[in-house]
């Protein structure tokens, strides 16, 4: 989304057109092309339509927000990717972000986002940007015990998260050591951005780990498949043999997204357990 996308706004919804059309203004250009003051939003550029509700149509879902990021490309007309993606709406001085899927949303100041989210669109369209701020903001994270998922610790919790995936998507590279606790931690969530954080990492004590983690049957299924996509992105075929074994061990436990099969994410693609994930990867390698 970010990649295909040509510009980064913050937006407001001033409303809608008889063709469904919707009404925006422009408050501010972040990244990429700067775009008009008013602008229409005509439809989606990247959606693949699995579900959709009796009697009407695709539409665009911005509810209740008081304004919002808008990623935009222009093609026959201004889009945004899919009715679920593309945006991330703001209430309160506070962004439901989305670093990774939006059913793995974050809620973080508009400052925090706009800075990681700068970085994160300029590197991947080969732009400048602030790259002493991420390597400071990650570093500052990922030095302290990791944050719960719940309570008080849920603010800190959500920046950690910004940092492991900030990481991710711009390849900021960070000591394994310091990893290895969120790795540990019982949060799936922690265990998947702390994955996701060593993404270009190919040592071999980075495989060896998450193969460690992979074979660990006490962790959820969904972290456990990402750490085999991180193999297959490593090529990682010296621990076929290994893997092998491992696969014995296996469930057909349900690890996907779940969520409402109305909604048109339900075609997003992702192994339905770890069995299956683990058997697709080693059949790859064949």
């Amino acid at each position: 989304i970010i990649k295909q996308s040509e510009s980064l706004v913050l937006a407001q919804i001033e409303g809608y057109t008889k063709k469904g059309e919707v009404k925006v203004s422009v408050l501010k250009n972040l990244c990429g092309k700067r775009l008009p003051k008013k602008i229409k939003l005509s439809y989606f550029y990247l959606l693949d339509l699995c579900s959709i509700s009796g009697g009407h149509g695709v539409e665009f879902e911005f509810g209740d927000a008081d304004s919002l990021y808008l990623f935009i490309k222009k093609n026959k007309g201004y889009r945004i990717s899919t009715p679920t993606s593309g945006y991330a709406k703001i209430k309160e001085g506070k962004v439901y972000a989305t670093y990774r899927h939006s059913y793995h949303m974050a809620l973080v100041p508009q400052k925090l986002y706009e800075k990681s989210m700068t970085a994160i669109f300029n590197n991947y369209h080969k732009l400048e940007y602030d790259t002493l701020w991420v390597k400071e903001y990650i570093n500052n994270q990922v030095k302290n015990s990791v944050a719960g998922f719940e309570g008080d610790e849920i603010d800190e919790f959500f920046k950690q998260h910004v940092a492991l995936e900030m990481a991710y998507h711009t390849g900021t590279k960070i000591e394994l050591e310091r990893i290895t606790p969120f790795l540990s931690s019982d949060n799936p969530h922690a265990q998947i951005s702390g994955i996701r954080a060593i993404w270009e990492n190919p040592e071999p004590d980075a495989l060896e780990m998450i193969v460690n983690f992979i074979q660990d049957s006490t962790k959820e299924g969904f972290p456990r498949v990402i750490g085999m996509q991180y193999l297959d992105f490593q090529d990682a075929r010296e621990y076929k043999t290994r893997l092998e074994e491992i696969l014995k061990t296996m469930s057909d436990t349900p690890s996907g997204f779940s969520g409402n099969l109305m909604d048109p994410r339900v075609c997003t693609r992702f192994p339905r357990s770890t069995r299956y994930a683990l058997e697709d990867l080693l059949e790859k390698w064949e």
